[in-house]
């Protein structure tokens, strides 16, 4: 026989190549933003920064929080980056570290980028603060397109 069957709501599901973005692998109270943004590595970039931070529990998830305010740009403009960012993040989450929190705060210039132009921002800084796995630091910039 095979495998036994995941639940598809499971929290490795994501460890395992799962290219869902589920409601577990996302930030969501105010105190798990301030961690990572306190505690997290920060890496600068014209378009956004970025925070990386560590968890300490034994849980092999990636989360992500995103963050934007008006000044980045109009609503239109801040919500098409967030899907692309979250798009990144989702086909790309495999690649990175297990157990981090990520925290994106949209900067004005990531309004108007292209998916191409921000996954090469991403891998450029997930490769500089380390977040890639071993395995996967030197190909994955090219496997992601």
């Amino acid at each position: 026989m095979g495998q036994p069957m995941q639940n598809p709501g499971s929290i490795t599901s994501s460890v395992n190549g799962d290219f869902n973005f589920r409601w577990h692998e996302r930030l969501h109270r105010d105190r798990e933003f301030q961690r990572a943004i306190k505690e997290g590595r920060r890496l600068v970039h014209p378009a956004l920064f970025i925070f990386i931070c560590p968890r300490n529990d034994k849980r092999m998830l990636r989360r992500l929080g995103l963050v934007t305010s008006r000044k980045v740009g109009t609503a239109v403009e801040r919500n098409r980056v967030k899907r692309l960012l979250r798009e990144l993040f989702r086909l790309n989450k495999h690649l990175l570290l297990p157990g981090i929190d990520m925290v994106f705060i949209l900067r004005r210039g990531a309004v108007g980028l292209s998916l191409e132009k921000l996954s090469a921002i991403l891998f450029g800084l997930w490769q500089t603060a380390g977040a890639l796995s071993a395995k996967t630091a030197g190909t994955a910039e090219q496997d992601h397109l």
